[in-house]
């Protein structure tokens, strides 16, 4: 399973990718930016019976 989160959270595994995730409307440009780590999770059944 793909999975994306914080680059500031986590595990700093995968890539890392720049997300521009705001807009300033009023001068049409995009502002803000944040990074997030994508990487591939591998799920097994232990993980699946947590809590």
């Amino acid at each position: 399973m793909k999975a994306w989160w914080p680059a500031d959270e986590g595990a700093d595994t995968g890539r890392t990718l720049a997300i521009t995730d705001d807009m300033d409307w009023t001068n049409q440009i995009h502002v803000g930016r944040r990074f997030m780590q994508e990487s591939m999770l591998t799920i097994t059944s232990e993980a699946s019976h947590v809590g």
